[in-house]
């Protein structure tokens, strides 16, 4: 199995190599998506072997250098998926372009290099794929770098990318000389390695470097600007950096979580950096028009979840959450042209009818009602009895993250209920929400409880974090809610200018390098829109 393991790890890689030395499309296109495929099936060989019995590590024991954990399949198996699937659309999408051994070549790299972060045992190879995955990456971004706005995106994610790197390599170094290196393989029940639970100086530095590199690889505050200029990459580029590569955040705190639980600032500034980010994107996403502007700004809101998610102590919801983003985003950036088909149809069709204001307060109730109700009930459930169930978030702190989960559904029931008139229609959606709201919870016990065994130890930053994160959903929804508002009232004139607001943060021409920005052609206020169609593609 150790074989096994390193031949996952390095298919992709050797898949890049093959591809390159062919000058047929075809040839380049289908030998990578071999190679991601031929790793996506020994991944579920070990994952069958990792259930059945115990981590798969590389040179002998949870001290080798590569070890695959439940963790790490579960992981392995969205990377090695997304890429296959993505290098195959990238074959149709970019047929004919010079470019496409560039980007077959690469996205091989960056799926090795990812590989080797997911199930590194330690801090200084998780460095390595970490830095080579962000080198790929860059140079994915620069497939088009003749293009103004291409060369923008590669320069800010190449600052952001070197200053996150700079940190995590300063924290192997600190760790280096502090302790010898760093073991990751920790299981929930060993604790604490020795080194790290001695309360020094030198613990919160660390963390506090391996914090700032996730805020720079995922994109979050103060990193929140390079994520944005990365538009004029091509489509399949797109998918792989939303799918995957700002997600590696979740796995370094996973897998640094003894470390980063072991100093409290080092947990506010997770859950702190994480909050910010995740209220900045959910007010960017109001103003975004195209399709993959609107997309970034939902990643930099997930983003900021996830993130918030591990500063709570939460680090298998992150996960959870992490897995199903990446193929919930990888699937709408595939298919964002027939989005944008689909957008236009729909602003061709005749309007839908209003409801009248009794189906109206009706079809609100039942938004409001029913995902609170299921949501309850499911949560009471699970709680109940000897405790044999095992809680969905692990820690009381995910009663507060529930109030997240009530905030979506009602807000997408509502969304429905607005564009049906028909009792039939509203009894439709309610009881599609009664059946999604309990599955959701379902399906998170069940993640829980299939990485319990590599789980680290939670840390949960106050008693009063749930009603912290409670108060932060509610104040989200508000958010979405006052997108709705128009007219000459005060909530109009607060909507206005937090639209203006957003609008200006949204603007990611603003200090491009080596230009002076014109406020009449640049500000997002009085610059035309672009048709969706231009945003979609290379």
């Amino acid at each position: 199995m150790s074989l096994l393991v390193t031949a996952v790890v390095l298919a992709p890689l050797v898949a890049a190599g093959l591809g390159g030395a062919g000058r047929d499309g075809r040839w380049v296109v289908g030998v990578g998506v071999v190679g991601a495929s031929a790793s996506w099936l020994g991944t579920v060989v070990l994952a069958a072997a990792v259930v059945e019995g115990s981590p798969v590590a590389v040179r002998g024991g949870p001290a080798g250098l590569l070890v695959a954990d439940r963790v790490a399949v579960a992981v392995l198996l969205l990377v090695f998926g997304v890429s296959a699937v993505v290098q195959g659309f990238a074959g149709r999408y970019l047929r004919g372009d010079r470019r496409l051994g560039w980007f077959c070549g690469w996205s091989g790299v960056l799926t090795s290099a990812t590989a080797v972060m997911v199930t590194s045992s330690t801090l200084l190879a998780l460095a390595v794929g970490w830095t080579v995955a962000g080198v790929a990456l860059v140079a994915l971004l620069g497939m088009y770098r003749q293009r103004a706005d291409a060369r923008l995106g590669v320069w800010r994610t190449a600052v952001a990318f070197a200053v996150g790197d700079a940190a995590l390599w300063g924290a192997v170094v600190l760790a280096g000389v502090s302790w010898g290196g760093l073991q990751l393989h920790t299981s929930a029940s060993s604790g604490l390695p020795a080194p790290v639970s001695d309360q020094g100086v030198v613990v919160p530095a660390v963390a506090l470097l391996v914090v700032v590199a996730v805020a720079a690889r995922c994109g979050l505050v103060p990193f929140v600007r390079w994520l944005p200029a990365t538009l004029a990459a091509p489509t399949p580029v797109s998918a792989l950096l939303h799918a995957g590569v700002v997600n590696a955040g979740a796995v370094l705190l996973w897998r640094t979580s003894p470390l980063i639980g072991g100093s409290p600032v080092a947990m506010y500034a997770v859950f702190t950096v994480g909050a910010a980010t995740m209220v900045y994107g959910t007010a960017l996403a109001g103003v975004k028009v195209d399709v993959k502007g609107a997309l970034v700004a939902s990643t930099t809101a997930q983003m900021g979840f996830m993130i918030m998610t591990c500063g709570l102590g939460l680090y298998a919801l992150a996960l959870f959450h992490m897995i199903g983003h990446g193929l919930y985003k990888a699937t709408l950036f595939l298919g964002s042209g027939s989005a944008v088909q689909r957008q236009r149809r729909h602003h061709l069709a005749p309007p839908t009818p209003a409801p009248t204001r009794g189906r109206a307060v009706v079809g609100f109730a039942l938004a409001v009602v029913v995902p609170a109700l299921t949501l309850a009930a499911g949560w009471g459930w699970l709680h109940s009895g000897d405790g044999a169930r095992t809680e969905p978030a692990a820690s009381t702190v995910g009663l507060g993250l529930l109030v997240f989960a009530w905030a979506t559904a009602a807000r997408l029931s509502w969304g429905w209920t607005r564009r049906t008139c028909s009792w039939p229609a509203l009894a439709a959606g309610a009881l599609g929400t009664a059946v999604a709201a309990p599955v959701y919870l379902l399906a998170v016990t069940g993640f829980t409880r299939f990485v319990s065994a590599d789980q680290p130890p939670s840390t949960v930053l106050a008693a009063a974090s749930p009603w912290g994160v409670a108060v932060l959903g509610v104040a989200l929804l508000g958010l979405a809610a006052l997108r709705s508002q128009t007219g000459p009232g005060w909530l109009g004139k607060i909507r206005a200018r937090a639209y203006v607001a957003a609008l200006s943060a949204a603007d990611v021409t603003a200090r491009q390098p080596g230009r002076r920005r014109s406020a009449m052609v640049h500000h997002p206020s009085v610059a035309p829109v672009p048709h969706p169609a231009t945003e979609v593609g290379r």
